[in-house]
């Protein structure tokens, strides 16, 4: 029998007692989570919501329809232009949009039924937080 080359993992070694499904059940698990395509829309939108500044501006815009930088701002805590940088982060990736009335800028989530559903999970998740 060949000598595995030192850089090839021994299968054994991970799973000493055997794999748990079979290949078939692990080719229908692989090919159904690759045809999804929704796993790296998905992981974009955890890497923009993931930042605690940002997930309070989509949290506060879940809650109106639209809101301009300096109430973000002052809802936040933090600078004019730190929520600047957050927002056009947001809407370059396509969760939020932007409204102009003359030198104001509004902005409001672009996909609201995918925001309804990061509200009603926050909310769960909050409750089961508080219930341990």
């Amino acid at each position: 029998m060949p000598a595995k080359p030192k850089n090839q993992i021994d299968d054994a070694a991970i799973c000493p007692g055997g794999t748990t499904l079979s290949g078939r059940d692990l080719s229908a698990m692989k090919e159904k989570v690759q045809a999804s395509g929704d796993v790296d829309a998905l992981a974009s939108f955890f890497a923009i919501a993931g930042n605690p500044q940002r997930l309070r501006i989509l949290l506060y815009l879940s809650e109106v329809e639209e809101l301009c930088v300096c109430d973000l701002a002052d809802l936040i805590g933090m600078s004019n232009t730190a929520v600047s940088a957050h927002l056009n982060k947001m809407k370059l990736q396509g969760v939020l949009k932007t409204r102009r009335d003359a030198q104001m800028i509004y902005y409001s989530i672009a996909d609201k039924r995918r925001m309804k559903h990061l509200a009603s999970a926050f909310r769960e998740l909050r409750q089961a937080i508080q219930e341990k």
